[in-house]
């Protein structure tokens, strides 16, 4: 017996462009199994969802529900805010200049989460230089697991500008620009004694300029940081500290005092850095891995002479990140509603689409993480297939248009 999917009209329609240079997925440690997660996937399978009033962003940011959330336009508040962000979602800058000012992204005992393309801004407090009167940071992740910071924008923020802190675990931050700020980024601070000090982390690509401290800092954790890009930093680069074990490959240092820095008990494995004009600390202490990073997961390291150029270009929100997701308002009445039906033989993997009309529809199908896999001109009349054999088990998006008119829905694959 066919049965017939359940479908109500979305008030967002989800588009994805697909662009060979997007990355869609996390790598480094937000990729690995652990902590009963196999791997980071935010809000995936959740309803993609426009944020464009600070109220909208927060509601959606707060909810127990999965959801990708579009960030659309410049939210600020007068008044500082921390939003709290729940688990399992996907937080996009929809566009290259979406933005929270006077605002922070709190993360805690939370998991998978994944922040792209968005700018996080003015939260400092004047006259406080050293973050001593507030805690405004534009990320603060405490406790919390598989999280994937990926292609920001953070600047002129109160105190930290990302504080990954106690055992947040799971992490990598790629491709973003720290800049014009002193503790730029800091990870670690036991201070219950129940933390977990063999947290991961991945940190590469990252622009970090014009900062003064903490670029990052390890106070313990494993870390592996590779081809990052620190110019014009004036107290410390890369350090290692406390219970802090941490790997760093082919980056490159411009114009900065003590680049690679260790307190003992602190451990520093380096090789392949690129050292310009520094000063002061500029080794390591640890001639061997201090950890079994080839265990974790593979990754293929950018030349060092090319790195200056690929992150300072590529750093930052990106309109390819972007075009990937589009969401634009409709009727919420749709004559096709009613007028095209569809459903899945599970058995033999197929598609079916009816119409006892016939129908000129375009036809677009997405994976849940919004990109399109299927996109094609059909003539429904009474009854079409679609083979769906090459897809993998899960839920998938459709989206039927004809004449201006739209349907959009589910499809699950047992």
């Amino acid at each position: 017996m066919k049965q017939f999917l359940h479908y109500s009209v979305l008030i967002i329609t989800l588009f994805s462009l697909q662009n060979i240079f997007a990355q869609d997925k996390p790598d480094g440690f937000a990729a690995v199994s652990g902590l009963g997660l196999e791997t980071t996937t935010g809000g995936e399978g959740g309803e993609v969802v426009i944020a464009d009033t600070y109220a909208k962003f927060n509601t959606y940011a707060r909810s127990s529900r999965p959801y990708i959330i579009l960030v659309k336009g410049v939210l600020e508040s007068t008044s500082w805010q921390e939003i709290d962000v729940n688990s399992n979602k996907t937080i996009i800058g929809y566009g290259t200049n979406a933005t929270l000012k006077n605002m922070e992204l709190h993360i805690i005992n939370k998991q998978n989460i994944i922040i792209r393309n968005l700018i996080i801004r003015d939260s400092y407090v004047e006259g406080d230089w050293d973050g001593k009167t507030n805690d405004n940071d534009a990320i603060q992740a405490d406790n919390s697991h598989h999280m994937w910071i990926d292609h920001c924008f953070f600047t002129n923020c109160g105190d930290g500008l990302i504080d990954l802190r106690h055992s947040t675990d799971y992490a990598t931050i790629s491709y973003n620009k720290l800049t014009h700020h002193n503790k730029a980024f800091g990870i670690g601070w036991i201070t219950d004694g129940v933390d977990n000090p063999d947290f991961h982390l991945t940190i590469h690509h990252n622009w970090i300029d014009s900062t003064n401290q903490r670029n990052p800092s390890f106070d313990m954790g494993i870390g592996h940081l590779y081809n990052n890009y620190l110019s014009r930093v004036f107290s410390y680069g890369n350090q290692a500290r406390g219970t802090g074990r941490i790997i760093v490959q082919n980056s490159v240092f411009e114009n900065v005092h003590d680049p690679l820095t260790i307190s003992s008990p602190g451990i520093m494995y380096e090789d392949g850095n690129l050292l310009i004009n520094c000063s002061g600390d500029q080794n390591g202490n640890a001639s061997v891995y201090p950890y079994d990073l080839d265990s974790y997961y593979s990754y293929t390291l950018d030349p060092t002479d090319q790195v200056k150029e690929i992150v300072t270009s590529q750093a930052g929100p990106q309109q390819y990140i972007s075009d990937q997701y589009h969401a634009t308002a409709i009727d919420e009445v749709s004559v096709l509603k009613d007028q095209v039906k569809y459903y899945v033989d599970q058995h033999s993997k197929t598609l079916y689409l009816e119409s006892q009309n016939s129908v000129d529809a375009q036809v677009r199908i997405y994976s849940s993480s919004g990109r399109m896999i299927y996109s094609g001109n059909l003539n429904i009349s009474h009854q079409e297939s679609l083979p769906l054999k090459g897809y993998n088990p899960g839920i998938y998006l459709i989206r039927i248009e004809s004449s201006g008119n739209f349907k959009t829905g589910k499809i699950i694959l047992n």
